[in-house]
């Protein structure tokens, strides 16, 4: 059990350019993994490539593996393992060397029978058989030096593909299979011919009992020649190519090159190729890890290949995104092999690119019996099964599509080869590209959809997790496509207030849950206007408002410059109110009966400051002539306050010098 947690702490900015193959088990499995299980985040965003929950590379079995960690990666991330290479079987020579060394076997079977019957004979006969015998055994042994050879390269294909270091150049070299000798075994098998030519005519008159057994031997020698002139002229035709994909085969005489009843919870993010399971099916050249030379073409000649890559009973309810393409709930990407079996009940997403779907977002393998449940986004190319695919037969797509530009369907977006048996239900657009094909890709009911006999039960409602401040508050079961529903109350913790952050859409298409944190309120709310005509000052929470409404008061003690009623919504505390008022006055307030009252004000830069009910008025008047006036002071300032007193100080002494002077 791999425990949370992935430190990158100990990579240089070096190490990130080539990162490859990190899995949260294993970073490259060509074994058995089984019964693994995973709970920690595998990857770094944007970084490294073949990044798996449970291995990041696999050609070997992984088997009833469960991942419930975050994936991300650059290319090929997936769930359960990251790239899945596919278990190959080359014959370079169609299958006829290895119908020669049966032919040789039969004829050694023979030739021991032959030995043993002529045990009694005398030592020219013995001595014949012999030889016989010796030269055989040097047929067969010169032929398994030449099979070994063929099979030796199988391992050395790719290395066709050699890329100059200076200048980049690629060039691609042929196999060169004329170095492999056939003297030896010619020599060989031309010395059994004579030494049984030579057996046949010495038993010819003395030893009837053995003629039907030389008479064999020859007929069986003649057999052999004719098998290997036929494989060596299959060396040389330059033609000769095929390659056989038997990941369809519903048994296989091993298990490499397979993922089997594994499970994936977690969210895989990648640049290309992301899957709810695997990433890619595929072969990977170790220096273009980027696909740019498509170097998978460049498979030899005069050879037959056999492949075997299957991913069987998976399931997957992730969140698979792939920000450039290549996205599937299953596989993002397979260029061979089968996907048999397996449910995806997540959301399926190519941010800015192609390729979205609900089993394989590109595949040219074979999908076969397989359920999703998806929610899709993407450019060019999204559909229920595959966003573009082919040979899909069998499989039951319920699907939401929220975006797509082109080439969209319930079961592929686009899709060629075989298709039949596909069912399928909910909102998207019919069957592959908006087009349904009776026999290939039907609607039907939902509920239909439902109580098929091997409907899986995740395919039931939704659940919708709210997780709060202590934990999941509460679990909630959704129809697909049904609402979020009200959100669930949260106590206050003092003062902070619970914010849910709030759901993409309130139609759900996938499960999901719900998050939110606490907030410090707010100590200021204004109006809309800029520099804002009025602010309050109290403790305020979300979705409360500052309103302002123009206000007519009566028995005004003077000329009313403004007037407002103010109203904080869900607030009962009396408002410290800031007004950007338009000329110097004075401040009265409203009471409960409607009369106005002075209310004591002071400023702050181009604000009057004062305290008044919430929900309630005040006026500003304009004070009268000659009498005192907060405004002045107000507005003023210190000139004001010089002003004021000069006057004063001038007024008094005018009045003494009148009194002072002598009458006329």
């Amino acid at each position: 059990r791999q425990e949370p947690g992935f430190d990158v702490s100990a990579f240089s900015q070096e190490d990130f350019a080539d990162l490859a193959d990190i899995g949260g088990i294993a970073g490259e499995n060509q074994g058995v993994l089984d019964r693994c299980v995973n709970t920690g985040a595998v990857g770094w965003k944007n970084t490294g490539y073949n990044t798996g929950g449970i291995a990041g590379k696999s050609s070997g079995f992984v088997t009833d593996c469960e991942n419930r960690g975050t994936v991300e990666g650059r290319r090929d991330a997936g769930g359960i393992v990251g790239q899945l290479i596919p278990y190959t079987d080359w014959d370079f020579s169609d299958g006829r060397l290895d119908a020669l060394a049966g032919e040789l076997g039969t004829l050694k079977y023979m030739i021991n029978r032959s030995h043993s019957s002529a045990a009694d004979l005398d030592s020219r006969l013995a001595d014949t058989v012999s030889g016989i015998k010796s030269s055989t055994s040097t047929a067969i042994s010169e032929l398994e030096g030449i099979l070994q050879r063929y099979r030796d390269n199988q391992n050395r294909l790719i290395d066709r593909v050699q890329v100059d270091p200076d200048t980049g150049e690629v060039t691609i070299r042929d196999i060169d299979l004329s170095g492999i000798s056939t003297a030896g075994l010619s020599a060989a098998l031309s010395d059994l011919h004579g030494r049984t030519a030579a057996l046949n005519e010495i038993l010819s008159s003395s030893v009837s009992g053995l003629t039907g057994d030389l008479s064999g031997i020859t007929a069986q020698l003649g057999r052999v020649m004719d098998g290997m002139f036929s494989a060596i002229s299959a060396f040389s035709d330059p033609t000769l190519f095929t390659s056989v994909d038997l990941s369809a085969a519903e048994t296989y005489d091993h298990d490499l090159g397979a993922v089997d009843g594994c499970r994936s919870f977690g969210a895989v993010t990648a640049e290309n190729n992301a899957g709810g399971v695997v990433g890619s099916i595929g072969f990977e050249v170790s220096f273009d890890r980027e696909d740019r030379l498509n170097a998978g073409d460049f498979i030899a000649s005069n050879a037959r290949e056999s492949l075997f890559a299957a991913v069987r009973r998976c399931a997957a309810w992730g969140e698979i995104t792939a920000r450039s393409g290549r996205a599937g709930g299953i596989v993002g990407s397979m260029d061979m092999g089968a996907v048999d079996g397996c449910t995806a009940a997540g959301s399926v997403r190519a941010e800015t690119g192609d390729c979205a779907g609900g089993i394989a977002g590109y595949s040219v393998g074979l999908l076969r019996n397989c359920w999703a449940r998806t929610l899709l986004s993407g450019g060019k190319y999204v559909g229920g099964a595959a966003g573009q695919g082919e040979n899909i037969s069998d499989c039951r797509t319920w699907t939401h599509v929220d975006r797509a530009s082109e080439y969209a369907g319930a079961v592929a977006g686009w899709a060629t080869g075989e298709l039949s048996g596909n069912l399928y239900a909910g909102d998207a657009p019919a069957g592959v590209d908006g087009v349904s094909l009776t026999g290939q890709s039907d609607p039907v009911e939902a509920a239909a959809l439902l109580a098929m006999e091997d409907a899986p039960e995740s395919f039931g409602d939704l659940t919708v997790t709210f997780a709060g401040p202590d934990g999941v508050l509460e679990e909630r079961s959704v129809p697909f496509g049904g609402p979020v529903g009200e959100l669930p109350a949260v106590a206050n913790d003092g003062e902070r207030y619970w914010k849910w952050d709030e759901p993409e859409s309130d139609a759900v298409y996938c499960s999901l849950t719900v998050t939110g944190k606490y907030y410090a309120p707010g100590t200021t709310l204004s109006t809309a206007e800029d520099p804002p005509l009025f602010l309050a000052e109290g403790v305020f929470y979300e979705g409360q408002s500052l309103s302002a409404a123009v206000w007519t008061p009566r028995g005004a003690p003077g000329e009313v410059l403004s007037a407002y009623t103010l109203l904080v919504n869900d607030y009962d505390s009396p408002l410290t109110v800031r007004f950007r008022a338009p000329e110097p006055g004075d401040v009265y307030v409203a009471g409960e009966d409607g009369t106005l009252k002075p209310a004591s004000a002071r400023t702050d830069g181009q604000y009057l400051v004062f305290t008044m009910p919430n929900g309630g008025s005040f006026a500003l008047i304009r004070a009268e002539r000659g009498a005192f006036s907060l405004s002045p002071w107000i507005w003023g300032g210190g000139a004001a306050l010089a002003a004021v007193v000069l006057g004063a100080v001038l007024g008094r002494r005018k009045s003494r010098r009148g009194a002072e002077a002598p009458a006329d």
